[in-house]
């Protein structure tokens, strides 16, 4: 699959000085001024942390973070089930998956906090890898929505790909950009047309469009990622297979969840701690019931059946 996006095409992993330009604009002043005052040896620095990470004193926000943390959501057969979640290498696979096709949907989308003020246009690509006896291909698909802070994105069960083959494993990848360029804002409009709105159907032979529709697409991300005023904030790839190695995650029905946390959180998150409460359909703690604190987003995976087609 390629990899479309860098791992340092998100704001945290950029250059010191870029991103406090970019901040400026959008009116993080404070925490642009603190990026200015970095040693040049700090402001280049890329790795698994942020460059955020070297601002002492700094109020750290949810979109600061450069890592991820990944859980599962089986699939429940009734609303009475448990609401348990588990990392994603802790699951059985579902063998029944393998060598099919599935459909993938956008299930939360959860906004703790992106840069910037007022309500945010989120552009949200994620792309697959469509696999065929003949070969693999490319899929994207792209959309966005309007959020506000500290809120749950009004969208559940939103049609991403719909009928993607999988073979012995399966691979996808996200990206999302915070949009506030009100020219880019028109020119993203499209994506909110009908035609987008129902997802990628794929077919069961090669699609020859596909290849130039998922470069369009790329293209249209990295140009708008890379404009005044926007701020691409979460990268994500996940791959998923029917059995491997300990560190690895498996593929089954349900729902794969992805949180934008601090680093030092990724060796200390308790999938244990939190649960879904099934009143609000939102993960939330055990103890309080109170909603993740950073931003995450989760997209379901279900069993392409002869009613999709």
């Amino acid at each position: 699959m390629t990899k479309w996006y860098s791992d340092d095409d998100v704001l945290a992993r950029m250059p010191a000085g870029e991103v406090a330009d970019r901040l400026e604009a959008i009116g993080e002043t404070d925490v642009a001024l603190s990026l200015r005052q970095l040693a040049p040896r700090a402001a280049e620095r890329t790795s698994s942390f942020s460059i955020f990470d070297d601002l002492l004193g700094t109020t750290i926000k949810p979109w600061m973070h450069a890592s991820h943390i990944f859980g599962f959501l089986p699939k429940s057969p009734s609303a009475d089930a448990s609401q348990e979640i588990f990392h994603p290498g802790r699951i059985e696979p579902a063998l029944h998956l393998r060598n099919g096709r599935i459909n993938i949907t956008l299930n939360r989308l959860r906004i703790a906090e992106y840069p910037g003020r007022g309500r945010r246009q989120v552009l949200f690509d994620f792309s697959a890898q469509n696999q065929l006896p003949t070969g693999s291909e490319d899929a994207h698909f792209s959309m966005t929505f309007r959020a506000d802070g500290n809120a749950l994105v009004g969208i559940i069960n939103y049609p991403l790909f719909i009928g993607l083959n999988v073979g012995q494993h399966a691979m996808f990848s996200c990206y999302t950009v915070n949009v506030q360029n009100d020219q880019d804002e028109t020119l993203l409009s499209a994506l909110d047309s009908e035609v987008f709105k129902k997802g990628l159907k794929l077919a069961e032979t090669a699609q020859p469009a596909l290849a130039p529709l998922a470069e369009i697409t790329v293209g249209l991300t990295k140009a708008v990622a890379s404009r005044h005023k926007n701020v691409p904030v979460q990268n994500i790839q996940m791959g998923l297979d029917f059995g491997g190695t300990r560190l690895g995650a498996r593929l089954a029905e349900g729902d794969y969840i992805a949180v934008q946390v601090p680093f030092h959180a990724v060796r200390t998150w308790d999938w244990g701690e939190y649960t879904l409460d099934p009143r609000v359909g939102e993960i939330v703690r055990a103890d309080d019931g109170a909603p993740i604190p950073y931003n995450y987003f989760a997209f379901g995976i279900s069993a392409y059946g002869g009613g999709d087609e």
